[in-house]
């Protein structure tokens, strides 16, 4: 984590700087500060301004890269797939959300497509 951060203080955006630290994250967060900051003003501006990021239970791991003008600060939850035995309970859910845009009338751009029935899982397709 603390390598993404010196890509976000190097101006690398959040999500650019976990992919080329080769971090996969399900939920990330920056601080990016700039400036002459002493540890007593550090702690007031994250106290004071950050308190949503610092406090929020979902971000689980942490990175900092700090030099004497500018402090970068990454935060993260890092992906976990579902393990095989999930891979039922998987599948209904993403069938599920699938039949459930199959189910409107919707429009792509600038083409119009119908309602269609709702899909089926198929063991056999399931197994390829």
């Amino acid at each position: 984590m603390d390598v993404a951060a010196r890509f976000v203080k190097e101006g690398l955006k959040t999500r650019d700087a976990l992919k080329r630290a080769s971090y996969l994250a399900d939920q990330s967060a920056t601080i990016h500060l700039g400036g002459t900051l002493d540890d007593a003003s550090l702690r007031r501006i994250l106290r004071k301004n950050h308190c949503d990021t610092l406090l929020d239970a979902g971000l689980v791991e942490v990175g900092f890269s700090r030099s004497d003008k500018e402090i970068a600060v990454v935060f993260a939850a890092p992906f976990a797939p579902p393990s095989a035995r999930d891979a039922s309970r998987v599948a209904q859910q993403i069938l599920q959300f699938v039949n459930e845009a199959r189910i409107k009338p919707r429009k792509c751009g600038r083409k119009s497509h119908p309602a269609v029935r709702p899909l089926t899982l198929n063991p056999t397709l399931a197994i390829a």
